[in-house]
């Protein structure tokens, strides 16, 4: 058993690795915005995007206070242009439409160029710093955390520690 389980890693490794030095299969991405979320969005690509690559964010100018990984494309006009001319196949904005309005001009812009465009909004200005996303087993969940004063029920206790028992890996 423990063999099989040896050469299953080595053959495992052994194809991510052949699959993160092609640069055809990776699945380019353009971030628009350059604030906390968009940071932790690069981060997650980048640790675990196996296939998914930051090509850059798209921000004005003078909200950019840092040095940057990745080139921080300034006019919010030629996104979709520069877009097309980095073959990005997904666009991930920070700004919501409430923010900015320019957004739907973009979205239908990424649209008619078979572009996904995709909101993933900063959820802390909307709520507040209460609230947070935890991932447990693939699934994600929303919660409200107050700190001490808010006591979990025994329910979702028992229902935690069951879930954890039947989907651990035996």
């Amino acid at each position: 058993f423990g063999m099989n389980l040896l050469i299953n890693r080595f053959i495992y490794v052994g194809i991510s690795n052949y699959f993160r030095s092609r640069n055809h299969l990776y699945n380019r991405v353009l971030i628009l915005g350059y604030n906390d979320t968009a940071k932790k969005l690069d981060e997650y690509f980048s640790e675990q995007g196996i296939n998914t690559r930051v090509v850059g964010f798209v921000e004005t100018e003078s909200k950019v206070l840092e040095l940057t990984r990745h080139p921080v494309f300034t006019d919010f006009d030629r996104a979709i242009d520069n877009a097309i001319d980095l073959e990005v196949q997904e666009i991930y904005s920070t700004i919501t439409p409430e923010q900015d309005k320019h957004i739907y001009t973009l979205m239908q812009k990424a649209e008619m160029e078979c572009i996904r465009f995709k909101i993933v909004p900063d959820l802390s200005v909307l709520i507040g710093s209460g609230f947070g996303i935890g991932f447990g087993v693939g699934v994600g969940a929303s919660q409200l955390s107050y700190g001490q004063n808010v006591r979990c029920p025994q329910n979702q206790i028992c229902f935690s520690l069951l879930l954890s028992l039947f989907l651990s890996p035996q």
